[in-house]
């Protein structure tokens, strides 16, 4: 059986710590490692959802705008009816 590159990896990483006598420590970087990358690919998937939202397209107001100040700016007519006494 043949070991894949990600195994043999942590084979050596194993081999430096037995030296050392800190197989326990290696298991708890090997879980932190794993979580992280577990962690990683859950937050690649929020980061695709995001960008899979789509915004709603801006509506042009500009010509509705235009009309509503040419309004404002037609002269009236005022007739006024006067009641002196």
């Amino acid at each position: 059986m043949e070991l894949t590159p990600q195994q043999q990896n942590k084979v050596l990483k194993v081999a430096k710590f037995i030296d050392n006598h800190n197989v326990a420590s290696m298991e708890a970087f090997i879980e932190v490692e794993d979580k992280l990358n577990s962690l990683e690919e859950q937050l690649n998937n929020v980061i695709l959802e995001i960008q899979s939202i789509e915004m709603p397209e801006q509506k042009d107001h500009t010509a509705h705008m235009e009309k509503m100040m040419e309004m404002m700016n037609e002269p009236l007519d005022i007739t006024v009816d006067l009641n002196i006494i």
